[in-house]
């Protein structure tokens, strides 16, 4: 249900919102950015994530310094909305990993 409710929140957009959504996304590059970072960060994508590849993740990963990679298995582009259990127990693990002294 969840897919088909974004579905129809996506839907009602005009067309012209959802070119410029796009142009934006292409135009943007920060990936000589991310050697900058100085902090731990988490990558994650859904298993059927039909936008971000495998490829562009680790692309975009092996530009940060401390990162870890986590495949959420059997959602897609909106994974806290598909599965927001599990979004949450990656999310909330990473910060236990993270904020362990």
């Amino acid at each position: 249900r969840t897919v088909e409710y974004l579905t129809w929140v996506r839907s009602g957009n005009r067309r012209e919102i959802l070119v410029n959504d796009l142009q934006a996304w292409n135009e943007f590059d920060i990936m000589d950015e991310l050697k900058k970072i100085e902090t731990k960060v988490l990558l994650a994508r859904g298993e059927y994530e039909p936008l971000v590849t495998e490829n562009m993740l680790r692309e975009t990963a092996s530009q940060i310094k401390d990162v870890r990679i986590v495949t959420i298995r059997g959602v897609g582009h909106y994974a806290p909305a598909e599965n927001p259990e599990e979004f949450s127990k990656v999310v909330f693990s990473f910060l236990d990993e993270v904020t362990k002294p």
